[in-house]
Protein backbone atom coordinates (compact mmCIF):
# COMPACT_ATOMS: atom_id res chain seq x y z
CA UNK A 1 0.00 0.00 0.00
CA UNK A 2 1.23 3.44 -0.67
CA UNK A 3 1.22 6.45 1.64
CA UNK A 4 -2.09 7.91 0.49
CA UNK A 5 -3.89 4.61 1.17
CA UNK A 6 -2.42 4.34 4.68
CA UNK A 7 -3.56 7.87 5.53
CA UNK A 8 -7.01 7.20 4.15
CA UNK A 9 -7.32 4.06 6.31
CA UNK A 10 -6.16 5.93 9.43
CA UNK A 11 -8.62 8.74 8.82
CA UNK A 12 -11.49 6.28 8.25
CA UNK A 13 -10.59 4.37 11.44
CA UNK A 14 -10.45 7.62 13.44
CA UNK A 15 -13.81 8.72 12.00
CA UNK A 16 -15.38 5.36 12.93
CA UNK A 17 -14.09 5.71 16.52
CA UNK A 18 -15.41 9.27 16.73
CA UNK A 19 -18.80 8.14 15.43
CA UNK A 20 -18.99 5.37 18.05
CA UNK A 21 -18.01 7.82 20.80
CA UNK A 22 -20.58 10.36 19.59
CA UNK A 23 -23.33 7.71 19.61
CA UNK A 24 -22.35 6.53 23.10
CA UNK A 25 -22.21 10.12 24.39
CA UNK A 26 -25.63 10.84 22.89
CA UNK A 27 -27.13 7.73 24.50
CA UNK A 28 -25.54 8.58 27.83
CA UNK A 29 -26.81 12.15 27.71
CA UNK A 30 -30.30 10.97 26.75
CA UNK A 31 -30.34 8.49 29.64
CA UNK A 32 -29.14 11.15 32.07
CA UNK A 33 -31.84 13.61 30.93
CA UNK A 34 -34.47 10.88 31.29
CA UNK A 35 -33.24 10.12 34.81
CA UNK A 36 -33.34 13.80 35.80
CA UNK A 37 -36.86 14.18 34.46
CA UNK A 38 -38.12 11.05 36.24
CA UNK A 39 -36.97 11.96 39.76
CA UNK A 40 -39.29 13.68 42.20
CA UNK A 41 -39.37 17.47 42.36
CA UNK A 42 -38.39 18.97 45.70
CA UNK A 43 -41.30 20.56 47.57
CA UNK A 44 -41.35 24.33 47.93
CA UNK A 45 -41.07 23.95 51.70
CA UNK A 46 -37.69 22.43 52.53
CA UNK A 47 -37.00 19.77 55.13
CA UNK A 48 -35.25 22.39 57.28
CA UNK A 49 -38.48 24.43 57.49
CA UNK A 50 -40.42 21.32 58.54
CA UNK A 51 -37.70 20.54 61.12
CA UNK A 52 -38.12 24.07 62.51
CA UNK A 53 -41.92 23.66 62.62
CA UNK A 54 -41.57 20.31 64.39
CA UNK A 55 -39.14 21.60 67.04
CA UNK A 56 -41.29 24.69 67.59
CA UNK A 57 -44.32 22.46 68.14
CA UNK A 58 -42.37 20.39 70.70
CA UNK A 59 -41.08 23.52 72.43
CA UNK A 60 -44.62 24.89 72.79
CA UNK A 61 -45.87 21.41 73.76
CA UNK A 62 -48.22 21.33 70.77
CA UNK A 63 -47.84 17.58 70.33
CA UNK A 64 -50.79 17.34 67.94
CA UNK A 65 -49.03 19.70 65.48
CA UNK A 66 -45.75 17.81 65.91
CA UNK A 67 -47.52 14.50 65.32
CA UNK A 68 -49.06 15.77 62.09
CA UNK A 69 -45.55 16.41 60.71
CA UNK A 70 -44.67 12.70 61.02
CA UNK A 71 -44.96 10.23 58.17
CA UNK A 72 -47.87 7.83 57.94
CA UNK A 73 -45.58 5.03 59.14
CA UNK A 74 -44.44 7.03 62.16
CA UNK A 75 -48.03 7.99 62.96
CA UNK A 76 -49.01 4.33 62.80
CA UNK A 77 -46.43 3.59 65.53
CA UNK A 78 -47.97 6.05 68.02
CA UNK A 79 -50.78 8.56 68.51
CA UNK A 80 -50.75 12.23 69.57
CA UNK A 81 -51.56 11.41 73.19
CA UNK A 82 -48.83 8.77 73.51
CA UNK A 83 -46.38 11.05 71.73
CA UNK A 84 -47.22 13.84 74.18
CA UNK A 85 -46.73 11.54 77.17
CA UNK A 86 -43.38 10.34 75.81
CA UNK A 87 -42.24 13.93 75.29
CA UNK A 88 -43.32 14.91 78.82
CA UNK A 89 -41.33 11.97 80.21
CA UNK A 90 -38.23 13.14 78.35
CA UNK A 91 -38.29 16.95 78.09
CA UNK A 92 -38.82 19.39 80.89
CA UNK A 93 -38.25 21.99 78.20
CA UNK A 94 -36.65 22.47 74.82
CA UNK A 95 -34.59 25.62 75.12
CA UNK A 96 -33.06 26.08 71.67
CA UNK A 97 -31.71 24.33 68.60
CA UNK A 98 -29.42 24.86 65.68
CA UNK A 99 -30.26 23.35 62.33
CA UNK A 100 -27.53 22.38 59.90
CA UNK A 101 -27.67 22.37 56.13
CA UNK A 102 -30.25 19.82 54.91
CA UNK A 103 -28.96 16.95 52.83
CA UNK A 104 -31.07 15.75 49.91
CA UNK A 105 -29.95 12.58 48.13
CA UNK A 106 -30.01 12.75 44.35
CA UNK A 107 -33.32 10.87 44.14
CA UNK A 108 -35.11 13.58 46.20
CA UNK A 109 -37.18 11.00 48.10
CA UNK A 110 -35.54 11.57 51.48
CA UNK A 111 -33.76 14.28 53.43
CA UNK A 112 -31.73 14.63 56.58
CA UNK A 113 -31.38 17.78 58.69
CA UNK A 114 -28.57 17.92 61.27
CA UNK A 115 -29.79 19.29 64.62
CA UNK A 116 -28.09 20.37 67.82
CA UNK A 117 -30.84 20.30 70.44
CA UNK A 118 -30.53 22.16 73.76
CA UNK A 119 -33.03 20.80 76.24
CA UNK A 120 -33.70 20.16 79.91
CA UNK A 121 -34.45 16.57 80.75
CA UNK A 122 -37.57 15.83 82.79
CA UNK A 123 -35.49 13.97 85.38
CA UNK A 124 -32.96 16.82 85.65
CA UNK A 125 -34.76 20.10 84.79
CA UNK A 126 -32.07 22.29 86.32
CA UNK A 127 -29.41 21.05 83.89
CA UNK A 128 -29.23 21.95 80.22
CA UNK A 129 -28.25 19.06 78.00
CA UNK A 130 -27.18 19.01 74.38
CA UNK A 131 -27.92 16.29 71.85
CA UNK A 132 -26.60 16.18 68.31
CA UNK A 133 -28.43 14.14 65.73
CA UNK A 134 -30.43 14.22 62.54
CA UNK A 135 -34.07 14.63 61.79
CA UNK A 136 -34.73 12.24 58.92
CA UNK A 137 -37.52 12.89 56.46
CA UNK A 138 -39.18 11.16 53.57
CA UNK A 139 -41.17 12.67 50.76
CA UNK A 140 -44.81 11.72 51.25
CA UNK A 141 -47.63 13.17 49.13
CA UNK A 142 -45.36 16.00 48.00
CA UNK A 143 -44.38 17.06 51.54
CA UNK A 144 -41.52 16.29 53.90
CA UNK A 145 -42.58 14.07 56.79
CA UNK A 146 -40.54 12.87 59.78
CA UNK A 147 -39.59 9.22 59.59
CA UNK A 148 -39.75 8.86 63.41
CA UNK A 149 -42.34 10.76 65.48
CA UNK A 150 -40.04 11.40 68.47
CA UNK A 151 -36.57 11.01 66.92
CA UNK A 152 -34.34 11.86 69.89
CA UNK A 153 -36.33 9.95 72.52
CA UNK A 154 -34.36 6.71 72.40
CA UNK A 155 -30.99 8.47 72.38
CA UNK A 156 -31.96 10.70 75.31
CA UNK A 157 -33.29 7.75 77.31
CA UNK A 158 -30.05 5.87 76.62
CA UNK A 159 -28.08 8.92 77.73
CA UNK A 160 -30.14 8.98 80.96
CA UNK A 161 -29.42 5.31 81.63
CA UNK A 162 -25.70 5.83 81.09
CA UNK A 163 -25.61 8.90 83.35
CA UNK A 164 -27.76 7.56 86.17
CA UNK A 165 -27.43 3.81 86.03
CA UNK A 166 -24.06 3.29 84.34
CA UNK A 167 -22.06 3.64 87.54
CA UNK A 168 -24.14 1.06 89.42
CA UNK A 169 -23.78 -1.53 86.64
CA UNK A 170 -19.99 -1.55 86.77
Amino acid sequence: MHRQGIWTMRILTALKKLLVLAVLAGLGYGGYKHYLNSRHALPEIGADVVAFQYLTALKTQNYEAAYLLASAGAQADTNPGAMGETCKEIYSSIDAWQLGQPKYPFTHTSASVPVMLHYRAAWSPQDTSVMKGNLDFKLENGQWRLVVAVPFAIAIMKQREEQHFGASRR
